[in-house]
C-alpha cells in the first residue's frame, strides 16, 4: 500500500512538474524589469521617509580603542 500511495504522489507531482505558469512569469518579470510598469511608482511613499533604510554599518561600529 505504500509503494502504490507513494508511486500515485510521485506521479501528481511530475504531472504538476510540467503544468506550471513559468512561461507568464518570465514575460510578466521581463516588461517589470525593462520598466514598462514604473508608473505605479510614482505615488509610492518611501517608509524610510528619504533617510536610509538600511543604517550604515560603518556608521554603527563601534571605534577601536
Amino acid at each position: 500500500m505504500f509503494c502504490s500511495q507513494a508511486r500515485r504522489r510521485a506521479d501528481h507531482l511530475f504531472r504538476e512538474l510540467w503544468a506550471n505558469d513559468d512561461d507568464a512569469q518570465h514575460k510578466f518579470a521581463q516588461r517589470v524589469l525593462s520598466g514598462r510598469y514604473q508608473f505605479f511608482e510614482v505615488d509610492v511613499v518611501d517608509p524610510a521617509g528619504g533617510e536610509r533604510a538600511v543604517p550604515d554599518p560603518r556608521a554603527l561600529a563601534s571605534p577601536r580603542a
